[in-house]
C-alpha cells in the first residue's frame, strides 16, 4: 500500500526528494479516485438507483479500504474513536499511524526530542517549529517541501470527502439515509475538513495573523 510505503520513508529518515514523490503519488491517487465520482453525475437518478442496488445497499461508510486508509493515516486515533463502532479494517489501532511517524520525524531531524513535554507544551512547540521553517525557507528548505507535500495529501482526502457528499447530495438528497443505512447528507458534512495535521493550518494561520501585527482570541 502507497501509506505503508510513505510511513516506512519517514521511518528510515528518507531524503525529502523521496518523501515528496511518494506523497505526490498518493495525492494523484486521491485525484484519480475523486474524478472516477464525477462519472456517477453523468447519470439518472433511476440508473444510479439501479447502479447501487448492484451493491446490496452498500455504502462508503462500509467500505473495508475506506477505513484501512482512514486507520493507517491516523484520523482513527485523532478522534479517539472505538475500534467497534467504526468497523476498522484491523481490528486494533495499536500500530503506528502515518501522522505519528511524521511527527517523529520532524522532532528527530529538526527539534529535538519532545518526550518530557506536556502533550499541549508538545504541540505549541509544532506550531511555533512550523513559522519558523515558513519564515527561514533557505535553512528549512528540505522540511517545508516535505510539509507542503504532506498539506497537499490532506487537501486530496478532503477533496475526495467533498465529493462524495455532493454525489449523495445529488442523488439521495438532503436528510436521506444513505445507501447503507448510515449517515445522511448532514452526516456527510462534519466529516468534512478533517485535518491529518492541523498544526500546519494553525502555523501559517498564526503567521498571517502576526505578519498583520493582529491577535484573534482562540489562535
Amino acid at each position: 500500500m502507497e501509506i505503508t510505503d510513505l510511513h516506512y520513508k519517514f521511518k528510515i529518515d528518507a531524503s525529502a526528494g523521496d518523501i515528496v514523490n511518494k506523497s505526490a503519488r498518493i495525492v494523484a491517487l486521491f485525484d484519480t479516485v475523486s474524478d472516477w465520482l464525477n462519472i456517477l453525475k453523468t447519470i439518472k437518478i433511476h440508473e444510479f438507483c439501479t447502479f447501487i442496488l448492484n451493491y446490496k445497499v452498500a455504502s462508503g461508510a462500509q467500505s473495508f479500504q475506506y477505513h484501512l486508509i482512514e486507520e493507517k493515516l491516523g484520523f482513527t486515533k485523532m478522534a479517539g474513536a472505538q475500534t467497534q463502532n467504526l468497523n476498522t479494517a484491523t481490528g486494533k489501532l495499536e500500530h503506528e499511524t502515518l501522522r505519528e511517524e511524521v511527527l517523529r520525524y520532524i522532532q528527530r531531524n529538526y527539534m529535538g526530542s519532545l518526550c518530557h513535554d506536556s502533550e499541549n507544551y508538545q504541540q505549541q512547540r509544532l506550531v511555533d517549529f512550523l513559522m519558523s521553517i515558513i519564515r527561514d525557507t533557505v535553512d528549512y528548505s528540505d522540511a517545508l517541501t516535505v510539509v507542503d507535500s504532506l498539506i497537499n495529501l490532506d487537501e486530496a482526502m478532503d477533496t475526495w470527502r467533498i465529493q462524495h457528499l455532493r454525489i449523495a447530495q445529488r442523488m439521495i438528497g438532503q436528510k436521506s439515509i444513505g445507501t447503507g443505512g448510515t449517515m445522511d447528507r448532514s452526516g456527510l458534512h462534519k466529516t468534512l475538513n478533517r485535518r491529518l495535521f492541523p498544526e500546519f493550518l494553525e502555523a501559517r494561520a498564526k503567521l498571517r495573523c502576526e505578519t498583520l501585527n493582529y491577535s484573534p482570541s482562540g489562535l
